[in-house]
Order: C-alpha cells, then sequence, then structure tokens
C-alpha cells in the first residue's frame, strides 16, 4: 500500500444534475468523487483496481486470526490487522478496519485522523457498503476541520444523487453551508434557491433555504457576482421571489460607487415592477433621496458640532466663532446640527444636511471619531467637508475631505524648521510623554529636524501621568547608567590603585558621582507636553546641571561653580501645548527664552485678532483658544470662497478651496496642498521677563 500524506484533497468538484432537476428530467447522476490521496512526494496515487478474491480470502482469514487474539493478545491482533490494510488495503476486511479506526479516532477527537482513516476506506473501497452515508459523515468531519471546498465538492455529488426529499433537504442545507464557508456565495445561493422551490421537501427546510439565500444576498454575494446574477435568473420563477431584493442591492451599491445613474435606474425598476413587494417603499425613498442628493442651495453652509454630551461646551465654544465670522454675511445661510459627540450622529447630521438641507459645503466636527464618521458620509455624498479635527489621516480618505485643524505633525515640522533655520541650532535631545500625542510629534521633529540636516543625540520618554522626571533626565545626560561613561569608569581603577578600605573607596566614590558633569551633546532639549509637566521638568533639568538661564551674572557664577571658561544654556522648545499663562506660572525662570510654536497668539498686536477676541469676549464672556480661532478662521475662508468665487455647486466649492490663493486669517496664513490638508504660517512665541510673547530674532552683529 502507498504511503499517503496526512492531509490530503479530494479529487475537482464532479458537475451532477441537482436532486430537484434529476427527478424531473431524468438525469442521470455521476458517482461521488473518489479522494484522490498523495504519496508523501506529492505526487497524486492512482485508484487501484478491484480487489482479487483471492485477496479478499487471505483478508478475510487474516481477519478472523485477529479477532480470535483480541481477548488474549490485543497488540498482537493490531498486528494482524495492520498487516491486512497494508497488504489487502481494497478489501472488504480493510474496509471495515478503516472505519472502525475512523470511528474510534472521532471518539477520541481525533477529527484529523478519523478524516485521513475515511479517505483511505473511500479511496480503496469505493464501493464500501452504505458507503454513501460514509461519504456523507466523511464531507460533515472535513468540514470541522475547515476544508470546505473538498466537503463542497462531495456533497455537491451526494445531494445531486439524492431522491429522499429527506436526504435532498439534510444534503442540501450542508451544501450551502459548505459553499459559503468556502467562499462561493453565488453558488451557495443557487443551491438555497433551489432547495427553498422544491415542493417535495419540508416546509421547514423551504423556508430555511429562503432565509439563508437572503441572508447572503444581503450579506455575503459579491457586487461582480451580484450583477451576474441579475442578468442570469430574471426570467427563472424560483429566483422572482428574489429579484427585489437583488435589484435593491444592486441599486444601493451602484450608488455608494458613485454610478448614480444606474442607481436610479434600477430603484425606479424596484417602484415600478416590485412597488409592492417590501422593498418598494424603501426604493422609492432611496429614490427622493438620491434626486435631493444633487440638489444645492449656493449660500447654505452646515455645520456639524457637539452641542450635548461630554463636548458641548467645546462644541458651543466653536459655534459661537463660526457664527461670529458670519455676523457680517447675513446673505449666508448657517443650519446647525447636534452631533452629541456620536459618530453615527455625527455621520446622520451630514446626511440631513446634504439631503433636507442642500447645503454646498459643512464645517466640523472636533473630536477624532465623530471626524471620522462625518467625512466617510461626506465623502459618499460628494460634499465638501472642512474638519476641525486633529485625527491624523483625515484628509487622506477622498477628494471631498479638507480639514483646517492645526496638525501634531505641523508643528513639529515648523519647529524643526524654526529650530534649525532660525535659531540656528544643529543638535538636540527629545524628552517626551509616552502618548499618541508625544511621540508622534517627536517622530515627526526627528524627520524633519533630520532631512534639515539637524542631529537627534539622545531621546527619553515617560509615562504620560509621571510626576517624577528625575530618572529620564538622568538618562538624557549620562548621570543614569554611571558605568556606560569612561570617566567613571577611570575613577574606579584610580581608587582601586590606592587600595583604599571598602567604605573610604564608596565615600570617595560617592563624592565623584556628585561632581560628575552632564554630558550635554546637544544644542536644545524638545519637550512636547502641557504647563502642568513642563513646570516639573524645567527644574529637574537645572537640577542635573542643565544650564537655561541666560542671565550674565547667573552665567558667571555657574562658570565659576564648574570651573569652566565658556558655558551656554541650552534652548529649550515645544509646541503649541506651551501657549499658556499656567507654563509661565509654572516654569518660574526656567523656561525664560523657551521657543515653542503654535497658530494662534491672543496678544498679537494684528487688528484682525484683537477685533476676534474682543468680539468673542463680548459675545460669551470667556478668552478664546486656539480651538476658537481655528473655527473662526474656517468660517471666515468659507464666506471668503462664497464671496469671491461664487460656486453654483459642491465640485465648483471643492475646486475652489484647493485653487484659492493664501487666506489670511488670526491664525496665520492659510491654504490646502492638494489633499486638502491645511498649510499655515504658524506663529513663534517666545517667554520673556514671565510671560508669553512674540519671537523676535536677535540682529546679527555688523560685519566688517
Amino acid at each position: 500500500m502507498p504511503n499517503l500524506s496526512p492531509y490530503r484533497r479530494p479529487g475537482p468538484a464532479v458537475v451532477t444534475c441537482a436532486a430537484a432537476l434529476a427527478l424531473a428530467s431524468g438525469c442521470k447522476p455521476t458517482p461521488p468523487p473518489v479522494p484522490a490521496p498523495k504519496s508523501l512526494t506529492g505526487q497524486t496515487v492512482a485508484a487501484p483496481p478491484p480487489a482479487k478474491e483471492g485477496d479478499e480470502q487471505a483478508a478475510k482469514a487474516l481477519a478472523a486470526e485477529a479477532d480470535g487474539l483480541e481477548a488474549s493478545d490485543k497488540a498482537g491482533a493490531e498486528k494482524k490487522r495492520d498487516l491486512i490494510v497494508d497488504t489487502y488495503p481494497g478489501t472488504l476486511a480493510a474496509a471495515e478496519i478503516f472505519k472502525a479506526r475512523a470511528e474510534a479516532a472521532e471518539t477520541q477527537g481525533d477529527t484529523e485522523q478519523a478524516v485521513l482513516l475515511y479517505e483511505k476506506l473511500l479511496f480503496y473501497r469505493p464501493s464500501f457498503e452504505n458507503a454513501a452515508a460514509v461519504r456523507e459523515h466523511y464531507a460533515l468531519l472535513l468540514l470541522n476541520v475547515e476544508r470546505f471546498a473538498d466537503a463542497a465538492n462531495m456533497l455537491r455529488a451526494l445531494y445531486g444523487a439524492a431522491r429522499l426529499p429527506v436526504d435532498q433537504a439534510r444534503l442540501g442545507l450542508a451544501l450551502g453551508d459548505a459553499l459559503s464557508q468556502a467562499g462561493r456565495f453565488r453558488e451557495a445561493l443557487e443551491v438555497y434557491v433551489e432547495l427553498s422551490a422544491a415542493t417535495q421537501v419540508a416546509a421547514d427546510t423551504r423556508a430555511t433555504a429562503n432565509t439563508e439565500a437572503f441572508d447572503i444576498l444581503a450579506t455575503a454575494l459579491p457586487f461582480k457576482d451580484a450583477e451576474a446574477l441579475w442578468s442570469d435568473v430574471q426570467s427563472q420563477a424560483r429566483f422572482a421571489p428574489l429579484l427585489p431584493a437583488l435589484a435593491f442591492k444592486l441599486a444601493k451599491i451602484y450608488y455608494h460607487t458613485r454610478a448614480y445613474d444606474r442607481s436610479e435606474a434600477m430603484l425606479k425598476l424596484v417602484a415600478a415592477k416590485f412597488g409592492d413587494s417590501p422593498y418598494g417603499a424603501p426604493a422609492r425613498d432611496f429614490l427622493g433621496k438620491l434626486k435631493a442628493r444633487f440638489k444645492v442651495e449656493p449660500t447654505t453652509v452646515g455645520v456639524v458640532l457637539p452641542l450635548s454630551g461630554k463636548y458641548q461646551q467645546y462644541g458651543e465654544r466653536s459655534l459661537k466663532a463660526i457664527k461670529l465670522a458670519f455676523a457680517s454675511t447675513p446673505t449666508i445661510k448657517v443650519v446647525v446640527k447636534d452631533t452629541a459627540g456620536e459618530p453615527a450622529v455625527a455621520a446622520k447630521a451630514v446626511e440631513d444636511l446634504v439631503l433636507d438641507n442642500n447645503a454646498i459645503a459643512v464645517i466640523g466636527p472636533l473630536f477624532s471619531n465623530e471626524a471620522l464618521a462625518a467625512a466617510l458620509k461626506a465623502e459618499e455624498l460628494s460634499v465638501p467637508i472642512i474638519a476641525l479635527s486633529h485625527r491624523a489621516g483625515l484628509p487622506e480618505l477622498g477628494d471631498w475631505v479638507f480639514r483646517t485643524a492645526l496638525t501634531v505633525k505641523a508643528q513639529a515640522q515648523e519647529l524643526a524648521r524654526v529650530a534649525i533655520d532660525q535659531l540656528k541650532l544643529k543638535s538636540f535631545a527629545l524628552l517626551y510623554p509616552r502618548s499618541a500625542y508625544g511621540e508622534e510629534f517627536i517622530t515627526s521633529f526627528w524627520d524633519e529636524a533630520t532631512k534639515r540636516g539637524g542631529e537627534i543625540r539622545g531621546a527619553e520618554g515617560y509615562e504620560h501621568d509621571a510626576t517624577s522626571f528625575q530618572e529620564p533626565v538622568k538618562k538624557l545626560v549620562g548621570r543614569y547608567y554611571l558605568y556606560a561613561r569612561a570617566d567613571y569608569r577611570d575613577k574606579i581603577k584610580e581608587l582601586k590603585a590606592l587600595k583604599l578600605p571598602t567604605h573610604r573607596q564608596a565615600q570617595a566614590l560617592e563624592k565623584f558621582e556628585k561632581t560628575l558633569p552632564p554630558i550635554v551633546d546637544f544644542d536644545a532639549i524638545v519637550i512636547p507636553d502641557g504647563s502642568k509637566n513642563i513646570g516639573l521638568i524645567a527644574p529637574a533639568l537645572a537640577f542635573e546641571d542643565i544650564v537655561l538661564t541666560r542671565d550674565p551674572k547667573m552665567l558667571e557664577k555657574i562658570k565659576k561653580a564648574m570651573n569652566r571658561k565658556e558655558i551656554a544654556a541650552t534652548q529649550l522648545l515645544g509646541a503649541s501645548t506651551w501657549n499658556s499663562p499656567q507654563t509661565v506660572e509654572s516654569c518660574e525662570d526656567h523656561c525664560e527664552h523657551a521657543v515653542f510654536v503654535d497658530a494662534y497668539y491672543p496678544d498679537s498686536p494684528n487688528p484682525r485678532v484683537l477685533d476676534f477676541v474682543t468680539g468673542f469676549r463680548d459675545a460669551t464672556g470667556a478668552e478664546p483658544q486656539l480651538g476658537e480661532a481655528q473655527a473662526f478662521d474656517t468660517a471666515g475662508l468659507v464666506r471668503f470662497v462664497l464671496q469671491n468665487a461664487k460656486p453654483a455647486g459642491r465640485k465648483a466649492f471643492q475646486e475652489s478651496l484647493l485653487k484659492m490663493p493664501a487666506y489670511e486669517g488670526i491664525t496665520g496664513k492659510m491654504r490646502f496642498d492638494k489633499n486638502g490638508e491645511v498649510e499655515k504660517t504658524l506663529t513663534v512665541l517666545t517667554i520673556i521677563d514671565r510671560a508669553i510673547r512674540l519671537y523676535e530674532p536677535t540682529p546679527e552683529a555688523p560685519r566688517g
């Protein structure tokens, strides 16, 4: 007997007459496929001829001997049976041994072994008594081991050969399941449709098959299969119950793939031909929305913000800023929808603005998940949406999605540019929170600084909720892993050479550690964190002898204390999170001359900024922050496009956004790149005399 691999597939599918059609036409079913095992070398093993009579007799005699040994010598009995299946595998005796061993393996939970043994039985003895039941059981085991295609091949043959309605029902449902799990959804659907139309099978089976057919159609059938099915089966009576659902599915697919004419045609067909079906009313409603989708009011702008729920205060403040921007232009109608901070509500709000209010564009929302849902819906409906969210990747969703919010990447890139091009810094240390914000900022800064010729000398992270920063600061300046320092190792050798008592060596080493200078081989430290942590980090840097002050008197004292002829202050660099009075308060004097970037500076002498701050304060009694400034600028930008480009439709509005010149907002000059991401000129800020001020470069000394 040839060696068979433990995992083999039966031969290709056998095309058979379906059971119901066979009864009607007399088509002769093809015999079930025989498993085609492979040898250990991968070669297909040819099916053997039927066993000869002499082999049958010899195998029968060995089987009798094995039975006789069973009670006294079980191992000997099994050896006899091994001899039978190895020498006479095509005999009835061998088939019975294969079957008994397969059943035993199944009882022990070894399904793979049971499958292997059933395959041997069906390969060597395809005419085994009650082979149809064995094949069915084998096919169900194939489903258990997830060999769905193999199970489908066997079940299709058995289903095609079935004559009794009870067998047709059982095998048809099993075949549909196997085909579905094999990903052959159209074949599965056709089996279920055939079974649901077979009047000879039980009503509950027909109902189950019908449910499965509709489920596949609704959730699994691919677009191409659905389209081909519609083309093939419209004249087939058994598919008639499925046609309204199939047509409605195609209408929705055409809509989502922006084949709007085809979607409209299919919806009209459903409404006219299948109007009394459960899909008639939804088709008519969908058709109305499809027509409304293309209606545009050129002066209606939609706004989606969280005006209830946990983000309500932020939504209300942004709405105040947006209304302030539109206040001088009463011809623009602003329609506001509440997202409640929920993605599904945000998506529905965008849909309502398009279908019910015919908005030409949408502003918002603010937060990550609601912004994603709203952007996806805007992309589906082909309406320009200008998001106020920092969520990464929003503009990349499609041509209709824009963003005006200052991103983490934009801040980091601008800080790197300022540090290298304006401050003339070359080397940097990075001290950052292990949060999504901190890691994205550091990654973007690192990339941009390297691209501009800068060098990153060290990077240390800390937990975002840390309250002590001594350890990461020590690591940054080489005071944590002391054995990594050559001067420290040299000192240990020196002390050992003196052969001092152990306690005196320890005392001397401890004294040396206190005088060990920090390794400051960088020009600046980048810290993308908020005011609370900055107020703890800056003193920790000073404690580790990192020079932060630029006061001449203090620098002289430090030089004397450190016995150095020259000393330079290390520059602190930060993100927009530094732009807060709390930063100045918590830092005390340690953050003087720190440099950071932001899109908004409320104390700017720019008259437009002054007017905005005053107007917002008068309207709300509160001071506007970056979020409100960005909302104000976004509304101003929309107003600018409507008044100057005068777009009549959404496509024209979208194109105007991409083509418009830089818009001068209170958060800087703004324009969109080709992907819809805002490009802004950021403001460079610093801290002087414990106050946040505009950074002004120190004039270079005249040459010559």
